[in-house]
């Protein structure tokens, strides 16, 4: 039996078998985690608050200090001599203190690119500091929707490939397709009509495809 040191009381306030716990624990033995998360919920939630301006609320600062002493438990070697509740209190101290650090010099940074005085130089990106640029995250999502439409229209023949394009992309009108390529709208209409249940199938949104208007019910409301 472990005589368990409360940071929060500073004081000898509860006894428990910790390193059989923290054996039951390395085990796979959760019941033994809930236990001495439990123990420790005051100094966590002591933690939180003071801390919970660096993660933005008290349940994700909360949600970080118990991943530390979890981790803790999980490394703790029970060979060692160290004293487990000391242990435990430093990685949990320190995780904050890290966090804490790193969130300092971010809006130490922040500040300084931010606001600058007027006409001075900013380390910001170009693609922040220009509202009409594109950001490299934007880049390449654009590229991959790129290569991904490519890839549709590749599964349309040449004539669907070009119709498809003249009626949606370039907004052409049937009968303007008609006049310019000597086609008969029915059959224009056709072939488009077949691409885009192809490009559809190939976004796998057939399910989503609306359905064919009887032409009895068509001009209705």
């Amino acid at each position: 039996m472990l005589k368990v040191f409360c940071p929060i009381r500073r004081q000898h306030c509860m006894t428990i078998p910790v390193r059989q716990c923290i054996r039951q624990v390395q085990m796979g033995d959760v019941d033994a985690i809930a236990d001495i998360c439990q123990l420790y919920n005051p100094f966590i939630q002591s933690m939180a608050r003071k801390y919970s301006y660096v993660y933005g609320s008290i349940h994700d600062a909360r949600s970080v200090a118990t991943t530390a002493l979890i981790e803790c438990i999980y490394s703790y070697d029970l060979a060692d001599n160290v004293d487990v509740p000391l242990a435990i209190v430093r990685r949990v101290r320190k995780q904050f203190g890290d966090d804490a650090y790193r969130y300092k010099q971010e809006q130490s940074l922040l500040e300084k690119n931010v606001y600058c005085p007027e006409g001075g130089t900013t380390d910001l990106p170009d693609y922040l500091e220009d509202q009409n640029a594109v950001c490299p995250m934007g880049r390449v999502i654009e590229l991959e929707e790129k290569e991904e439409l490519q890839r549709a229209l590749d599964t349309l023949d040449e004539k669907e490939r070009r119709l498809v394009c003249l009626r949606h992309k370039e907004a052409w009108t049937f009968r303007s397709i008609s006049e310019e390529h000597g086609i008969p709208i029915p059959s224009i209409q056709t072939v488009i009509n077949r691409g885009v249940r192809k490009l559809r199938s190939h976004y796998g949104l057939d399910g989503d495809a609306p359905k064919k208007i009887p032409k009895k019910q068509r001009g209705k409301k």
